[in-house]
């Protein structure tokens, strides 16, 4: 099975992930900034810096206490 979330993921080169609270997925790239993945694989969103992320390399992902994810 595929899904819209493939054609994002295989165009970029992964370097960390993360499952996040509610399910969904945070995946670190590094070229293409940060790939958020649904809970259901069903849909991707990617953040570059033309979405305000300082780099398009992201090398670390973490979560609080309060589940925001930061990013690194």
């Amino acid at each position: 099975l595929s899904s819209p979330a493939d054609a994002v993921l295989a165009q970029a080169q992964l370097y960390c992930g993360l499952a996040l609270r509610d399910g969904s997925i945070a995946v670190g790239t590094f070229s293409d900034g940060l790939i958020l993945i649904s809970p259901d694989g069903a849909s991707a969103r990617q953040l570059t810096m033309a979405d305000g992320l300082p780099s398009n390399l992201v090398q670390g992902l973490g979560t609080d206490r309060d589940g925001r994810l930061w990013i690194c």
